[in-house]
């Protein structure tokens, strides 16, 4: 289980934040928790280092259309054409998913079909979607997103993801063809995970400009930090 802290001091200044309250709670009530936090203020970072987090900067990378040339949403600078080598990977969408295998459920924190359907299908305000790529008849990877409208414009915004690194350079046939049907401008996913320099994925940076406020609309890149503690290595995404 995850928890979002937030640090402080009462307005007396006696007594410790309340992010520091429930931090010492969490370690009376439960053994070694999983404290997880996303989105820092530049003040809480030091703190998080002192109390042995483990800190970072979430990257922030964007498979752009193939066939676009122009693009209304993110800037890639031309940087964003890539090898596509034909393979026999296939691609599904679909609105829900029966269940996915319980060996894709192999990255910390632990997750589970029953935490899909009520965190992703039964979701009340946002409509996700699962890309699934096939070999043939075997699924290696299923990818949880939405779309995100602006004008005519659109992209997937991929929050969650399991079974093979959906950034693996075997899988860019099958992502240039989904961009294709769907008219995406891209897919982007800001998360931990590693990514292979052929994937197609290509990362935000001063000249690549890969929006992440849409409620309302930034056109900047936005730097999310993250900080937590566990026994094992976390695999993080944002939303």
């Amino acid at each position: 289980m995850s928890y979002g802290l937030q640090f402080g001091r009462s307005r007396k200044g006696k007594k410790p934040g309340l992010g520091l309250m429930m931090l010492n709670h969490l370690n009376r009530v439960y053994k070694k928790p999983t404290i997880c936090s996303i989105g820092l203020s530049p003040q809480v970072i030091s703190i998080y280092k002192a109390l042995k987090y483990k800190v970072g900067v979430l990257s922030h990378h964007a498979f752009f259309n193939q066939y676009f040339n122009d693009f209304s949403i993110g800037k890639p600078d031309g940087s964003h054409l890539v090898s596509i080598l034909k393979n026999n990977l296939i691609h599904e969408v679909s609105d829900s998913i029966d269940a996915i295998p319980d060996s894709f459920f192999s990255n910390n924190p632990k997750k589970n079909n029953e935490y899909i359907k009520n965190r992703y299908i039964n979701h009340p305000r946002y409509n996700y979607r699962f890309l699934s790529i096939y070999d043939n008849r075997d699924l290696l990877s299923v990818s949880v997103y939405r779309e995100i409208k602006m004008n005519d414009t659109k992209i997937g915004r991929i929050v969650d993801s399991f079974g093979e690194n959906i950034m693996n350079s075997k899988f860019n046939y099958a992502l240039s063809n989904f961009l294709d049907k769907s008219k995406y401008e891209y897919v982007d996913l800001v998360s931990n995970l590693p990514y292979n320099s052929g994937s197609g994925f290509i990362s935000s940076s001063d000249s690549v400009i890969i929006p992440n406020y849409f409620e309302p609309f930034e056109m900047r890149n936005i730097k999310i930090d993250y900080a937590y503690k566990s026994d094992k290595e976390l695999v993080i995404f944002r939303g």
